[in-house]
């Protein structure tokens, strides 16, 4: 769930409204509040994302602490920075693939879109089952699984940012 709100005070009551909210309609469809978060409301200077599984999920990330994360300024421009060769690692993203629908989603696209041309699912070298750990770990050292797989995890993540509002200048 990504919130903002123009100062921490109006950032902290919104927070309170919306604890309030998901305890006086415990019913209320988490995915169509996130999404009107997201979509509804405009970037401000106080931002705050909420990652969550269920409603539980969701109230106890709230209640946890300040979401406050970063203050951003006008004057400071934004960049997506991506690692390069040699910072691959088996189950990269493997959270984020999990929990995230739109990263999930964005990768099993491209992952879908490349098994014709390389004749294997790069999610079982990504995110292997526990029997074939060391073969992955092994296959993601090749340049051709290592290539993709870092533009994959990079490219899901970018476009998972764009999706709650994060945009680079």
């Amino acid at each position: 769930m990504f919130l903002s709100a123009h100062n921490k005070i109006s950032f902290d009551t919104y927070c309170k409204d919306l604890k309030k909210l998901l305890q006086t309609q415990p019913d209320i469809s988490l995915s169509q509040l996130a999404h009107t978060s997201r979509i509804a409301r405009k970037p401000m200077k106080y931002k705050g994302v909420f990652p969550f599984k269920d409603y539980t999920d969701l109230l106890a990330s709230i209640e946890k602490s300040s979401p406050v994360k970063q203050i951003t300024s006008e004057t400071k421009e934004l960049v997506f920075m991506f690692p390069g060769q040699g910072n691959q690692f088996i189950n990269m993203g493997l959270e984020l693939y999990q929990n995230i629908p739109d990263f999930k989603e964005c990768v099993d696209y491209c992952a879908n879109l490349l098994k014709p041309i390389i004749g294997i699912d790069i999610r079982t070298v990504i995110f292997p089952s526990d029997g074939d750990y060391e073969k992955s770990k092994k296959e993601i050292e090749d340049t051709y699984i290592t290539q993709p797989a870092i533009f994959i995890i990079s490219y899901a993540l970018a476009n998972t940012l764009q999706n709650y509002g994060v945009k680079p200048d």
